[in-house]
């Protein structure tokens, strides 16, 4: 058996170092070795002919940036993590602000975990003219290496691995393999959306992963007129802790900002804060199923109702949806 080092290098951070590592040898003093010619097999799939000059990384927050004559290329670089916050929109930005021309500037969005339908749908609609290396493309590439660099060969080997695990009748969810999870959780999806696709009151069906987070499943949101500035939220999750459960959660927003929610235990409003715990009331009051437990308060007072639910029975989270859906 080979020990592998990205076997326990598995941030963001670590594989930044090795794109970096790779494409040092796209300089023209490495020309004649199988590694230029790999990072040079990188280059032309983003429609670049060019020897490298410069490799910066965490350039202004940019996760990797290689300059050649004529290109900036903007590396976005991802293992399990999604494209937040319009980061790449940034990046683009600062460039331009540097003196870049827009023509001469190549984004990369390069991703060697599992990337959803979903995922590249939304990067599809907040961007233009990037491009997209997910891991059946990573794969093909570096399966043209057949050298003898120790790194690469060791990169080249996790990432066969992983597009395995990937192309793999994979069905359950497992807490301590992110991969895995995510194969499960776009799969889950999928299948409820195709099983509730005739619900009008769905506005989305969706799932995230973002640092620092717990991974969620989205099934159901709604928004209701609180008052002139408030728009108060009901929302229906999976979330995956160590035990998963399924919520109800309710937020309240600022009508003209739904991408970020008002900490209750922040404001100073208290007649707000009763209504909102007269309206959790209300639904808590209800005649419930015993398997659904009344959450008295969380950190934000925000969870009304959980149940735990069996992750590998797709078919019973269908009914607990729908059961809950019955309650409000």
């Amino acid at each position: 058996m080979r020990n592998n080092i990205f076997d326990y290098a598995t941030s963001e951070l670590s594989q930044d170092a090795f794109i970096c590592y790779l494409m040092c040898f796209g300089k023209k003093e490495c020309i004649g070795s199988k590694e230029y010619d790999l990072a040079h097999c990188f280059l032309k799939k983003i429609g670049i002919n060019e020897d490298i000059n410069d490799i910066e990384k965490q350039d202004n927050n940019i996760d990797v940036l290689i300059k050649t004559n004529n290109y900036a290329i903007i590396i976005e670089d991802k293992i399990h993590s999604k494209e937040n916050n319009k980061q790449i929109k940034r990046y683009y930005e600062d460039l331009i602000s540097r003196g870049y021309k827009e023509e001469n500037i190549k984004i990369v969005y390069f991703k060697t975990g599992f990337t959803s339908n979903q995922e590249k749908r939304e990067l599809e609609e907040k961007y233009n003219d990037f491009i997209i290396l997910d891991i059946d493309e990573i794969k093909e590439i570096i399966d043209t290496y057949d050298g003898n660099d120790q790194i690469i060969n060791m990169k080249k080997e996790k990432i066969i691995e992983d597009y395995n695990v990937i192309h793999s009748d994979i069905n359950y969810f497992d807490k301590n393999n992110k991969l895995k999870q995510d194969v499960y959780m776009d799969k889950l999806v999928s299948y409820l959306y195709t099983h509730l696709e005739d619900n009008n009151d769905i506005n989305k069906i969706s799932w995230f992963r973002s640092n620092g987070r717990t991974s969620h499943i989205v099934l159901w949101e709604h928004f209701y007129n609180f008052d002139a500035t408030y728009n108060r939220q009901l929302g229906i999750y999976i979330i995956f802790r160590k035990t998963p459960i399924m919520v109800l959660k309710q937020h309240l927003y600022k009508k003209e900002d739904h991408d970020n929610y008002i900490k209750l235990n922040t404001m100073e409003n208290q007649n707000i804060i009763d209504c909102l715990i007269n309206e959790k009331n209300k639904i808590q009051n209800k005649d419930l199923n015993k398997a659904w437990k009344k959450v008295k308060e969380d950190k934000l007072g925000l969870i009304i109702l959980k149940k735990t639910i069996d992750i590998n029975d797709i078919k019973s989270i269908k009914q607990d949806f729908d059961e809950l859906r019955e309650f409000i």
